[in-house]
């Protein structure tokens, strides 16, 4: 997805990154996290400031999931980011935030 992301990113005055721990791997949908990927990457690169660093992340994460696995993945950037009264409703379906 970094690969195929790469051009936009640069188009946009962004830089990518990778953190990947090498023991972290998941059963999960190839295509669901590469358009979760995606959607966070377009966010990054169209709302953040130009000469950015956009980091995306894998890492193993046990702690809170008791004795299960799970893998976090996350995508960083520098933009101006969520307001904190506007973070619950970024999951419903359609949901826009106003842009000034």
């Amino acid at each position: 997805v970094l690969e195929m992301f790469t051009p936009l990113a640069a188009a946009a005055g962004a830089r990518l990154a990778l953190r990947a721990a090498p023991n972290a791997y998941a059963l999960a949908d190839p295509a669901a996290v590469r358009q979760v990927l995606l959607n966070f990457l377009d966010n990054a690169a169209r709302y953040g400031p130009r000469g950015q660093t956009v980091t995306v992340g894998v890492a193993r994460a046990t702690e809170g999931f008791g004795r299960e696995e799970r893998v976090r993945l996350w995508v960083e950037d520098e933009g101006p980011g969520v307001p904190a009264a506007e973070r619950a409703r970024v999951f419903e379906p359609y949901y826009r935030m106003a842009r000034d």
